[in-house]
């Protein structure tokens, strides 16, 4: 009896001996009876599933197609951030806090590109959620960096056009950092990827307005913040249900060429 339950208890066994004395059963059905002899400990591959479904981030789709224009938005992000901090480099006046939010700017924008290059792993939404909070939290720190500058100022009285210029800066970045947490909220939450991308759609929105308001004071960066909302837009746009009928569409093979 003893050699019996020692041959029960060897998980690569399980099956074959089952098999032969159970010949009537399917395989998963000696299966799930061997996980009543080996117990609640022993590692056998129904008790393997449920561990990797019960630890695991499972979303209702991938966000593969995601991640190549998620991965130029986040480029795009942390070069406007860069010559941000260049721009204000080249001012006489005292503009830490106004560099110091395209500091965050430029950080966001790097936790972008690597939530990108996760979101081709289906193992690697959890780093995907991780990163895309934390771009949230970067560019919400440099809303609170502009407001700092504003506060102060207003205090000054001596730079109006900054101030203003600062003003219309704050709540695209307040919302932009808002949506990336949302974005990686719904990833906790096991949410559809629709719900992602809406997110990515919404934050496209709010970069744009951003990049116009620096238009008039930081051009280039500007420019590189259009790009990264556009890019934006087409990640949200490849995660929501319609954009299935519109890869139906693409050419295929060479077709590119033509035209």
């Amino acid at each position: 009896m003893s050699s019996i339950r020692s041959l029960f208890r060897s998980n690569s066994l399980i099956p074959i001996w089952l098999a032969i004395v159970l010949q009537g059963l399917s395989l998963c059905q000696c299966i799930n009876i061997a996980g009543a002899f080996v117990g609640v400990g022993s590692v056998g591959v129904t008790n393997r599933r449920q561990t990797g479904a019960n630890n695991g981030v499972i979303l209702k789709a991938s966000m593969k197609d995601a991640a190549i224009p998620l991965m130029d938005a986040g480029k795009a992000l942390a070069r406007s951030g860069e010559l941000w901090i260049e721009w204000t480099a080249l001012s006489e006046t005292d503009l830490y806090h106004i560099s110091s939010a395209g500091a965050s700017i430029r950080n966001a924008g790097d936790c972008v590109a690597q939530a990108a290059a996760s979101c081709r792993f289906k193992t690697g939404l959890e780093l995907v959620c991780d990163e895309l909070r934390e771009a949230g939290t970067c560019l919400t720190e440099g809303n609170t960096q502009m407001t700092s500058f504003n506060s102060k100022s207003n205090e000054e009285a001596n730079a109006p056009q900054l101030s203003a210029f600062v003003a219309s800066t704050m709540e695209p970045l307040k919302e932009s950092g808002r949506l990336l947490e949302e974005a990686g909220a719904c990833i906790m939450r096991r949410q559809s990827v629709a719900e992602v991308g809406q997110c990515f759609l919404d934050c496209s929105d709010n970069l744009s307005l951003l990049a116009s308001a620096i238009e008039p004071m930081a051009l280039e960066s500007s420019q590189r913040m259009t790009f990264a909302a556009k890019r934006m837009k087409d990640a949200g746009q490849s995660l929501k249900p319609s954009s299935a009928s519109e890869n139906e569409t693409k050419p295929k093979g060479k077709a590119w060429l033509q035209g």
